[in-house]
């Protein structure tokens, strides 16, 4: 099996220029919800911790998986009952507005 070495090469350079640039998915979440996140830390640091790994190695909402999304909601205490289909897949009530 061969490895594209320009393909790792590129990906691997896209991902130091997306934290250099704070592109990363954790600098797009709403201040309220990493606020909410840390009240519930000292509770569930494990799964806390796993939530800011997760935010801190994607560039956009669509990379993550949907128990990630569980997640952010379970340990975040939002109320989903007036979110629609939308808000789910696209993070429109996780993610700040885009400029």
């Amino acid at each position: 099996m061969r490895f594209d070495s320009s393909l790792v090469t590129n990906k691997t350079q896209q991902q130091l220029d997306n934290i250099i640039n704070n592109n990363m998915l954790i600098n797009q979440i709403k201040p309220e919800i990493l606020v909410k996140l840390d009240k519930n830390y000292e509770k569930y640091n494990l799964c806390v911790n796993n939530i800011y790994d997760k935010l801190s190695t994607k560039c956009i909402y669509g990379q993550l998986d949907v128990s990630d999304v569980r997640d952010i909601i379970t340990f975040a205490g939002l109320d989903t009952s007036d979110w629609q289909p939308v808000d789910f897949l696209f993070g429109s009530k996780i993610l700040n507005k885009q400029q």
